[in-house]
């Protein structure tokens, strides 16, 4: 474990995210992640790359840009036209939002903010998890 920059970077070996080690949403394991801590205290992944696959209009993709920028998280925004879906051709999930988090692509509002912001807390997240999650 080392400092890095304003939070903690990790890095985990290939036999740690194999057995226990790593932080899993779903069947995604992120293996190293900086973080910072929220406005609300709590620790958040701060991602060296993160591209949105949205429509601007989309309710769901609101809430992750809402999320993203409550918390001063850098990404970049990509537009999908809905007839043609051409800017998703390279997934097989035809859905948006989804997002690309430095190299692991997370579908879904839910699991893009569960991914970003890991709480060791049960209770915190509990309360966390539902104030981002109850629409």
């Amino acid at each position: 474990v080392a400092a890095s920059g304003i939070g903690l970077s990790v890095a985990f070996s290939s036999a740690e995210v194999a057995g226990t080690g790593g932080i899993k949403v779903g069947d995604l394991t992120r293996r190293s992640f900086t973080t910072k801590t929220a406005r609300n205290g709590n620790k958040i992944i701060v991602p060296e790359k993160m591209i949105l696959y949205q429509y601007e209009v989309c309710p769901f993709c609101n809430k992750v840009k809402a999320f993203l920028e409550y918390n001063d998280i850098n990404y970049e925004r990509v537009e999908v036209n809905p007839l043609s879906k051409k800017e998703i051709a390279f997934s097989d999930y035809k859905m948006v939002p989804f997002a690309v988090i430095d190299g692991v692509q997370v579908n879904g509002s839910a699991d893009i903010i569960r991914y970003l912001s890991p709480n060791e807390n049960s209770k915190s997240r509990d309360e966390e998890e539902k104030k981002w999650t109850r629409w």
